[in-house]
């Protein structure tokens, strides 16, 4: 048997690549002259033709927007692509391509120039990758950056802010409370506490969505929680808005931070408000996912402004706001956006330039919410205050910060001693141990814990209540785990230590030790 001649064998390798032409995964086009003279399968699919011959057809400026994400016109930009393939031969770049429907996409481009023997007009051998998905990773990786530096510089921040927030917040509101009889007075007192208590707000904001605030996830009925909240909402949006909401009459059991839920849904609602600002309607509705009954979806709709795309693409970045300079921090979505995915679910955006913005949120039901118990009403809030001399030693290395617990307890007639450190508080607790010993936690010479696991060698078995404005990571890694200890989180007011001291006072006195 002989040998194939040279043009068998020509007709076998053309055989093979076009196998190899038609069956690539990556989209394959062979221009010519300005002209598409081939392509395969994977192009056809790619671009949204209905055929080869309707691609075929197309002119290769047909099949890109105008401009490209650099602002340079996509016909000019493509010649000088073609150009230098021609140069060198191969040249890889990426893109921005037009399928038929209009939806445009990025690609992955690789030019090979081929020059034929009869002209000098090369063939372009053109390979596209469809990089969506990469794109996308790729942006949520730049999210995640951002978010981790906002993080660090968020708890960097938190401890001194929080600090400084103790005295403000804690005068004003004593404030408050002492000018009954001096309305002018009081009302002044009011606006400081209340911009204190914003600032406080403000931080809370940058550490839960940087995902360093502590969240105490209970089982919550949704559809209640968001009804006893529209009250709320209500005065938060205005009169020029109407709200509709539209939810279950049973229950819809979830587990998340109450306080996150209120958040997200505040955040929302006043996202929406903005959105309309000649008046509208906000649509509020709460139901189970019909394609997944294990989730429910918490929906917040407006028929205002809308966003393009581009905005749409940046809403979840911390900082971003479309507000006027001074309106807004740009952490209201940001914040949702940590919450939501802290409460293990999904947040989905759509909007149109003006016909308004829909947000869905779902989050996972719970099975048996008898199994997630909500967290107890704290037993000392209402209780009445009853020092009945007990010794109390803070141990605090902010001077305005001590001062004020010093004050704060020595009026409620309480025996108070303060320490800046540990190392200086050590001595007198060995020698004659107070009642009670509020200590911050990370301090110069000696912190909080090292100081109580010093007393622990000693057996000597004190209550103690940690404070601090430090966030959880900065917290566990001083040595110990927040949600073990008792800890009150700076800032506070007089009435919140108040209440933390009566409970663990009382705990101690019925032999419930804690330190």
């Amino acid at each position: 048997m002989g040998r194939p001649d040279q043009s068998d064998a020509g007709a076998i390798l053309e055989a093979r690549y076009r196998e190899l032409f038609e069956n690539s995964a990556d989209a394959i086009l062979i221009i010519k002259d300005e002209v598409f003279i081939d392509c395969n399968a994977a192009a056809v699919e790619m671009l949204g033709y209905p055929d080869r011959a309707a691609l075929l057809r197309t002119h290769p400026s047909e099949i890109s927007p105008e401009f490209q994400p650099d602002g340079q016109r996509s016909f000019d930009k493509a010649n000088e692509h073609m150009q230098r393939a021609i140069e060198v031969t191969n040249h890889r770049f990426e893109w921005v391509h037009t399928r038929a429907n209009g939806e445009t996409f990025p690609v992955e481009v690789l030019l090979t120039a081929i020059m034929t023997d009869d002209d000098d007009s090369p063939i372009i051998h053109t390979v596209w990758r469809d990089i969506s998905e990469r794109k996308r990773l790729e942006n949520e990786l730049r999210h995640s950056q951002k978010m981790d530096v906002v993080g660090k510089l968020a708890g960097g921040v938190a401890h001194d802010f929080n600090n400084q927030l103790v005295p403000i917040l804690g005068y004003s509101d004593l404030l408050v409370n002492a000018l009954n009889d001096q309305p002018r007075l009081r009302e002044w007192a009011q606006e400081i506490h209340r911009a204190s208590t914003y600032a406080s707000t403000l931080v809370n904001k940058l550490l839960a969505f940087s995902r360093k605030e502590a969240s105490a996830p209970v089982a919550l009925d949704l559809c209640s929680t968001i009804q006893e909240l529209m009250g709320i909402l209500r005065k938060l949006i205005g009169e020029n808005i109407a709200v509709d909401c539209d939810v279950p009459a049973g229950s819809l059991w979830i587990r998340a931070d109450d306080g996150d839920l209120e958040q997200i849904l505040l955040n929302l609602a006043a996202n929406a408000r903005d959105a309309l600002p000649q008046g509208g309607l906000i649509h509020i509705s709460v139901e189970p996912v019909e394609t997944d009954p294990a989730k429910v979806r918490l929906r917040v709709a407006d028929n205002g402004i809308g966003m393009d795309d581009r905005t749409k693409q940046k809403i979840f970045e911390p900082f971003f706001t479309t507000k006027p300079f001074g309106s807004g921090t740009g952490l209201g979505l940001s914040t949702v956006h940590e919450l939501v995915a802290q409460a293990n679910g999904t947040i989905c955006v759509e909007s149109s330039m003006d016909r308004g913005t829909t947000v869905d949120v779902i989050l996972p039901l719970l099975d048996d919410p008898s199994l997630h118990p909500g967290s107890a009403e704290g037993s000392g809030g209402n209780k009445e205050n009853n020092a009945d001399g007990a010794e109390i030693l803070v141990v605090e290395d902010d001077i305005q910060v001590a001062r004020f617990i010093e004050r704060v307890l020595t009026e409620a007639g309480y025996g108070v001693t303060v320490a800046r450190d540990g190392g200086e508080a050590l001595p007198g607790i060995l020698k004659s141990p107070p009642d009670l010993i509020l200590t911050d936690v990370i301090m110069s010479t000696m912190s909080g814990p090292a100081m109580v696991q010093q007393l622990r060698t000693h057996d000597v078995a004190v209550p103690v209540i940690f404070m601090s404005g430090y966030t959880d990571d900065r917290l566990k890694a001083s040595g110990f785990d927040p949600q073990t200890i008792t800890l009150i989180r700076k800032p506070f007011t007089a009435r919140e230590l108040m209440a933390q001291i009566q409970v663990v006072l009382d705990d101690s006195s019925e032999g419930k030790l804690v330190h």
